[in-house]
């Protein structure tokens, strides 16, 4: 899908300025709280790379992943994941066209198995074309061309056991991968296909094994291993011109018996090829062939270094190289091997001194951004921005672990914040219409606010709701009431960061008696905007960094709601049965983050909640002046998910997650007073819930003179 990325400036209207400080006063003492229970829980961030946090988001795409390679426009990223949620490793993309998505795999066509294996090798330029394998039951393996996501077989030798796709062009028109037999020792064979063209790739000397790895840009240069006829216990990397007709030996830097090579990715020209060669004792190194061979590992790498992928120009080579007793990711550029935490150090990222990659397995074709697997099972992406480059503008350099990273896009705020707020107001500080009943010409003016703290799988922190209720009796049994004022929150994401809102809102309503039977009728509304302000953390390497954002948010909701007045009398206490119905809209503005490493834009957002609540308000009188109150109540929420998050990592691959499961039952329970004093009616009570879309617990307090 193409997102719809919006950016928002920082700079708002005058009025929208206005507007904010107006809901600002009104809630400033509301708001010093909500900043005070706000506070940042320090200990709830792990600052190593590839730490936990204290949440338990959940989605697929969160699961334990493997890289094969990135598009030469550097924004697609294919390989494999496993997850709980699969019932088998799944090829996936993530990318500029595309959400993070799994790849189908080929029909199921026998019943050994109803489980499909699917894993991705390379992409096209663009990631509209992505090549591998499907399998049933992990058996039987079949070459697959994904075009835009949809799966089609490329046949391959007769009476092969598997056959596996590993490379295509820019365009993805030419694709080269093997089909292996089932022979002792086993056997394969190259192969090359274009539309549909399918054509083996000959051995050396006539030998008829081969395997190909890669192709260039344009598809004229193929490149892999093959036997050698001369030889038969020896394979030797090669490449194929002339649409494959035509196999040439790259030779080797060692000689005798034993020794092997083999050409992994080459150059989109052509002109560089990139792989390995070695001898049977295990010891491998590095090869670049430009018109010649040279061994390119200058860190006398103890057991073994392989080249995975080439930049386009072939200046810029990655893949694995061994460092003690673990294997590193290495990038190789003007004559330089290094490891990938190296380059990065030298770029100015802090990473405190820790290594965490495994292997580098792509490499853009500009070959500034690289992708990998790191020690924790999770991929990477690495970028380096020098001075002067105005490809990434507002980036800097660094690494990230996709699946951490993709976490804390979850995490961020959206409009649910909006939707949680208009039923705190709809239900809290105007959830109690038979306390303000008016006789005709009869007015009232009540001050009200809600003071609480809400924990939220996501974030935490308080908030302050204050308005101001002006009440007209229209007629004997119908009151009609309007309310203005303002909330603010302040909360700690839990992935990192924070977040504040201040908005405005207004609530209409009127309460109409329903004949003589003390049942009454409420129809209320609801509409809010305000100004949201973000601070997203995100590891980088070892350290927190952090993008900011600002975006407006607006909220629209009703409800209705029916009463009975004083059904009841138990032991001197008045019972008043209600249920209520509250629908509430909330839409966010796409944004486009600013500052740190990997910011990304947002796409505009819309979510909506319908709550059923059913209830009893309990009175009891103390004295002729003070009452206890009480209340009991459960809710409903109809909706199963939030809405989804879309957008963009700035510079790199787009990015499109599910909603995430809701609580959809929760309870609430209130406990309070209220006194007659000043020629009004003061109130004080604490709201508690499970967890659901009101906070935690709240304060409500108010005060209502009727004249």
């Amino acid at each position: 899908m193409m997102t719809n990325i919006t950016y928002r400036s920082n700079a708002g209207s005058t009025a929208r300025r206005l507007l904010e400080t107006s809901a600002l006063t009104l809630v400033f003492s509301a708001g010093l709280l909500a900043a005070g229970m706000g506070a940042a829980r320090a200990d709830s961030i792990d600052n190593g790379y590839g730490s936990s946090h204290p949440i338990n988001i959940i989605y697929p795409q969160m699961g334990e992943g493997r890289s094969a390679g990135i598009s030469g426009n550097g924004k697609v990223v294919v390989g494999q994941i496993v997850t709980n949620d699969l019932a088998a490793p799944h090829a996936f993309t993530w990318g500029i066209n595309d959400e993070w998505t799994f790849l189908d795999g080929l029909p199921i066509v026998s019943f050994v198995s109803t489980v499909s294996y699917t894993t991705a090798l390379a992409v096209n330029y663009d990631g509209s074309v992505i090549v591998g394998t499907s399998s049933e039951g992990g058996g039987r393996q079949h070459a697959v061309r994904w075009t835009n996501g949809t799966p089609e077989e490329l046949t391959g030798v007769t009476d092969a056991v598997n056959t596996v796709a590993t490379g295509l062009s820019r365009t993805g028109s030419v694709i080269v991968g093997y089909s292996e037999f089932d022979s002792s020792p086993s056997t394969s064979q190259g192969i090359r296909w274009e539309g549909t063209d399918m054509r083996t790739l000959a051995g050396l000397n006539g030998s008829e094994m081969s395997k190909a790895f890669g192709v260039s840009g344009d598809g004229s240069v193929i490149v892999g291993e093959a036997q050698d006829g001369n030889n038969p216990g020896n394979r030797y990397a090669v490449r194929w011109t002339d649409q494959g007709t035509e196999v040439h030996d790259l030779g080797s830097l060692l000689s005798g018996n034993g020794v092997w090579s083999t050409a992994s990715a080459v150059s989109s020209n052509g002109s560089v090829i990139v792989g390995s060669f070695g001898q049977d004792s295990g010891t491998t190194h590095v090869r670049w062939t430009a018109q010649g061979t040279a061994d390119i590992d200058n860190r006398g790498s103890e057991a073994y270094s392989v080249a995975n992928a080439v930049s386009g120009d072939g200046s810029v080579i990655v893949g694995q190289l061994r460092q003690g007793a673990a294997d590193r990711a290495f990038r190789w550029a003007n004559g330089q091997m290094q490891t990938v935490e190296d380059w990065l150090e030298d770029n100015g990222v802090e990473l405190g001194g820790s290594d965490f990659t495994t292997t580098a397995t792509g490499v853009s074709e500009d070959g500034k951004v690289i992708v990998g697997d790191a020690e924790n099972g999770h991929m990477f992406i690495a970028r380096a921005i020098t001075s002067g480059d105005t490809d990434t503008p507002g980036t800097t350099s660094g690494i990230i672990d996709v699946q951490q990273y993709n976490t804390t896009l979850v995490a961020k705020p959206s409009a649910q914040v909006g939707l949680g707020y208009a039923n705190t107001v709809l239900q809290g500080a105007h959830g109690e219409p038979m306390r303000d009943l008016l006789g005709l010409g009869q007015r009232s003016v009540a001050f009200t606010s809600d003071i609480g703290y809400d924990d939220s799988r996501v974030s935490n922190g308080g908030v302050g709701i204050g308005d101001v209720t002006f009440g007209y009796g229209l007629a004997e049994g119908v009151t009609a009431r309007f309310a203005g004022g303002g909330l603010y929150t302040k909360q700690d994401i839990e992935t990192g960061g924070d977040f504040h809102q201040a908005a405005f809102y207004m609530s209409p309503e009127a309460t109409i008696a329903l004949g003589s039977s003390n049942v009454y009728a409420t129809i209320g509304g609801y509409y809010s905007t305000g100004r949201m302000n973000i601070h997203r953390g995100y590891m980088n390497g070892a350290a927190m960094d952090f993008s900011h954002g600002e975006t407006d948010v607006d909220t629209y909701g009703a409800k209705i709601r029916f009463d009975w007045l004083n059904a009841a009398t138990i032991a001197g206490t008045k019972l008043t049965p209600y249920a209520s119905l509250t629908y509430a809209h909330s839409h966010m503005d796409g944004y486009t983050e600013e500052g740190g490493s990997f910011p990304s834009a947002f796409d505009s957002v819309n979510d909506h909640s319908t709550v059923a609540r059913i209830g009893v308000d309990f009175i009891h009188d103390v004295t002729d002046t003070v009452r206890l109150t009480a209340r009991a109540e459960a809710d409903y929420r109809f909706e199963k998910t939030t809405a989804g998050t879309s957008g963009q990592i700035v510079g790199l691959s787009a990015f499109e997650f599910d909603g995430e499961d809701v609580k959809q039952l929760w309870l609430r329970g209130a406990i309070g007073t209220e006194f007659d004093v000043a020629g009004g009616t003061a109130s004080l009570g604490i709201n508690v819930t499970t967890e659901g879309d009101d906070p935690n617990v709240w304060l409500r307090s108010g005060w209502n003179v009727k004249f």
